[in-house]
């Protein structure tokens, strides 16, 4: 088991809090470490044994219940505008020396985006995804406003292109302390993308129609 206690939730979106603000410049300034090709060379299939593309259970086939010890997945109920759109949160994965979270989007069953969240261990998030993956194709170096006195803090993007995998390491996403490693499959994803935004469409018409 796990020394390390994970919590179910919904999926959480990536949007900049309303407590803080965070600016971005593309590129590196002098001095950074240069941007090496702007594609992977080599393209994952799978991120903590959970592969990309593929039926979410033929990854992990373990459902949680509220004892489960074992690496399990909780499958949310289908988006309401849409049924084959998913989400799910994995429990007790593999012990990487910090605390984290994943969740999982899925188009008809299948793992489209992978979104690790962990908290206060940016260093050792990214030496680990770089070790993994080799450096990112793209920065951009940005800085997190946290407060109203104008406190600034690093919240620089690291981002890796493929042809069909992409992947991004947000340091302080949205609030201090708190870093996302986005990994999405791309064919997928860009389905989920534009069924998202017709669904969203549609609810705004049909309230629109009720006014």
């Amino acid at each position: 088991m796990s020394p390390y206690k994970f919590v179910s939730c919904v999926v959480v979106s990536l949007a900049i809090a309303t407590t803080g603000v965070a600016v971005w410049a593309d590129g590196l300034s002098n001095g950074d470490a240069k941007i090496i090709p702007v594609q992977m060379t080599s393209e994952p299939n799978s991120f903590l044994g959970l592969k990309l593309g593929v039926p979410i259970l033929s990854s992990i086939s373990n459902q949680c219940t509220w004892t489960s010890e074992d690496f399990c997945v909780n499958i949310d109920p289908p988006d309401r505008d849409d049924p084959g759109l998913g989400s799910a949160t994995v429990k007790n994965g593999p012990d990487l020396g910090f605390f984290y979270t994943v969740f999982i989007d899925t188009v008809d069953s299948k793992i489209s985006k992978l979104t690790l969240i962990n908290l206060d261990a940016y260093e050792l998030l990214r030496n680990a995804v770089i070790a993994k993956y080799g450096q990112p194709t793209k920065i951009k170096k940005g800085s997190f406003i946290a407060d109203a006195n104008g406190a600034s803090y690093e919240a620089d993007q690291l981002i890796w292109v493929g042809r069909n995998v992409s992947m991004v390491l947000y340091q302080n996403s949205g609030e201090l302390g708190k870093n996302n490693f986005v990994i999405k499959y791309l064919p997928l994803e860009n389905v989920r993308e534009a069924r998202e935004a017709a669904a969203g469409a549609k609810t705004s018409n049909e309230a629109a129609s009720k006014m």
